[in-house]
């Protein structure tokens, strides 16, 4: 709650003070626009929370064909301008082949966006990013490699748990809410499969998607 509160926090009174300096013409534009910065600040934190919210729910979901390739060129083309307007190459490694699986394609592309989003908001400045599909046995996989600020072993073991955010310093000052990677790994597991991760702090991160391939199952499914 003490996260949640804070996260809140930051950009309401941003909000509040910017409104208060509304008054001076002089200042408008500035104001307006760090309103608008905020209250989308704010709409993202609260999409999270209800999504982290309905993933709880354990209802069964209508699943059918998704070609996890096609989610990946959606999620590369998704932060093209962000990839390009941060000086990061963000690219989509090409299988000879649709890689299908049964799921929810929105839950899915979900996923994906957060991973491509992530590895490119922690690449500096001509760094690179490659998203990659692929089978593995009785999985398909998706592979997102980055060679951004990378993740220190202490921070690997709560990666995924809900609020937590990075002791990096660089990593802090960029905002999250510390949810994505929790909705991401809980629409994996309600689709009978994980991500793991791989990365050497201050060289890079490779996030691993693995999911039953189409006309497989799990048992963690």
């Amino acid at each position: 709650m003490a996260t949640i509160s804070h996260e809140l926090k930051t950009p309401l009174t941003s909000i509040i003070g910017h409104v208060e300096l509304l008054a001076d013409a002089e200042l408008a534009a500035a104001s307006v626009a760090a309103i608008s910065r905020n209250a989308q600040r704010l709409d993202r934190l609260t999409t999270n929370l209800l999504n982290y919210s309905s993933l709880q729910d354990k209802r069964p979901r209508v699943r059918c064909s998704v070609d996890l390739e096609q989610l990946c060129r959606n999620s590369v083309d998704l932060l093209a301008f962000q990839a390009t307007t941060a000086g990061i190459s963000c690219t989509l490694v090409p299988h000879e082949a649709p890689v299908r699986v049964s799921g929810d394609a929105e839950e899915l592309g979900r996923v994906l966006d957060n991973l491509v989003g992530n590895a490119v908001k922690y690449t500096r400045r001509g760094g690179r990013v490659e998203v990659g599909t692929s089978y593995d046995g009785p999985f398909a996989v998706v592979r997102v490699r980055d060679t951004g600020l990378g993740i220190s072993r202490g921070d690997q073991g709560h990666l995924f748990s809900a609020f937590h955010r990075s002791s990096n310093p660089d990593a802090l000052s960029l905002p999250g809410t510390g949810l994505g990677l929790a909705i991401s790994r809980r629409i994996a597991e309600l689709h009978g499969g994980d991500i793991v991760v791989e990365s050497e702090y201050g060289v890079g991160s490779t996030f691993a998607l693995r999911l039953p391939r189409q006309g497989q199952s799990s048992s963690t499914s």
